[in-house]
């Protein structure tokens, strides 16, 4: 998991995802890039190399598990309105309820899965063995 900061632990009519980061900016980033390879199964490094499209987004939300989810939905919306695979994002900001950016991709025909939701049970801690911060996210296809 630590390679690609994401891992895929089960496939079905959900899908479980388990990303990684060393603080929170990059959990929000791996687990954007985990969103975005059950969207398009091409590989993530075909994509970062091709990425031409910048939307900008800005987030609110209640708390950090709540700021991942609205953040995630978002970035499904611009994916699906701009046929763009995102990942990755260039934080301007980012908060404990707030964050403001641009999300990076690539414009892409069709996606090979639709998520159609972000579950909201997300569980957010900090591994002490690792000192890494762990998200799970279940998404609904």
């Amino acid at each position: 998991m630590k390679e690609r900061g994401f891992e895929i632990l089960t496939t079905d009519a959900s899908i479980k995802l388990k990303a990684c980061g060393k603080n929170l900016e990059e959990l929000f980033i791996n687990s954007l890039r985990g969103v975005t390879s059950c969207l398009k199964s091409e590989s993530l490094l075909n994509l970062k190399k091709t990425a031409s499209q910048k939307i900008e987004i800005k987030v609110h939300a209640v708390d950090i598990p709540s700021l991942l989810i609205q953040f995630l939905t978002e970035a499904l919306a611009q994916s699906d309105f701009h046929s763009t695979a995102f990942t990755h994002v260039l934080f301007k900001k980012f908060g404990d309820n707030f964050l403001e950016g641009k999300l990076v991709g690539s414009k892409i025909g069709e996606f090979d899965t639709s998520v159609r939701a972000i579950s909201d049970e997300v569980e957010i801690e900090k591994n002490h063995e690792t000192g890494l911060y762990e998200a799970q996210l279940v998404l609904e296809v």
